[in-house]
């Protein structure tokens, strides 16, 4: 409805009640009126950018975390007022988050036990009320660090063949450090930290690894 319209008949003790409401952020909405200056007035909630919010969405969730252990993640989030449930999402990338992983979760914890280390997974919750949805929380993530050891072997240009023990966490470490420096980009050697026995009186032992030396590497995993 017009609002120079709705000036004509509304009494001015409503105007002002108008523009009280508006000052706070609020809307207030003409729903019938009649010859007599009667009205029925409702409210629409006004956020902050100005644009007019529905007043029965649900907020999203807030303060959502994801903490990784060594077989699944848990999701925790702050609880929704007047929310039935949450949905669950989940992805490897973060910005796309859109495979549905669980619906209709009454609690504000939930434990993603289908995940694989090595793997960064993002998460998103959404509340529920009457089947319709909030927006997205925040994003979180998490990733199961890939605790089995492997060897990795090297052959450089001197011809020499190098072989470390890492965990595979180290080894994708070392992997994407490659795969960077293949594109032009990061630091030109990797640093592998060694173990020595006789390392007194120094207190670190390191040896590093020049990317344009590196002939092939191998990895060997096993179990630890």
């Amino acid at each position: 409805m017009d609002w120079n319209i709705i000036v004509e008949f509304i009494r001015p003790e409503l105007l002002i009640l108008i523009a009280i409401c508006f000052c706070m952020g609020l809307f207030l909405k003409v729903t019938t009126a009649d010859i007599n200056h009667h009205v029925s007035l409702n409210y629409i909630d006004m956020n902050e950018d100005g644009n007019l919010v529905d007043p029965n969405q649900l907020e999203a969730p807030t303060n959502l975390t994801a903490t990784p252990s060594t077989k699944n993640i848990t999701l925790n989030w702050d609880v929704v007022d007047g929310a039935d449930s949450y949905t669950i999402l989940r992805s490897t990338t973060s910005d796309s988050i859109d495979i549905v992983i669980a619906s209709n979760v009454t609690d504000t914890t939930y434990i993603d036990n289908n995940v694989e280390q090595g793997v960064t997974y993002y998460y998103v919750v959404r509340a529920v009320k009457d089947s319709v949805e909030s927006e997205n929380s925040n994003v979180a993530s998490a990733m199961i660090k890939n605790t089995n050891i492997a060897v990795l072997q090297f052959k450089l240009s001197t011809t020499d063949i190098y072989e470390y023990r890492v965990t595979m966490n180290e080894v994708n470490n070392f992997i994407d450090w490659y795969t960077d420096r293949s594109n032009g980009t990061g630091l030109p050697f990797y640093k592998f930290k060694t173990v020595d026995s006789n390392i007194d009186p120094y207190t670190d032992s390191n040896e590093y690894l020049i990317f344009d030396k590196i002939v092939w590497f191998k990895v060997k995993e096993y179990l630890k």
